[in-house]
């Protein structure tokens, strides 16, 4: 939702910054990906 609404993101982990930029860029970034979904499963096997 919050990336259709602006026209950029900042991401924070613990209150740390962990990515900034356009939405499309952050969503896909995968270190925000892992924060917030966890870890790729696939990933980890392989």
């Amino acid at each position: 939702m919050m990336a259709e609404l602006c026209d950029r993101l900042a991401v924070l982990d613990f209150g740390t910054k962990i990515a900034e930029g356009p939405p499309a860029e952050v969503l896909n970034d995968p270190k925000v990906r892992e924060v917030y979904l966890g870890p790729d499963k696939k990933a980890a096997a392989s």
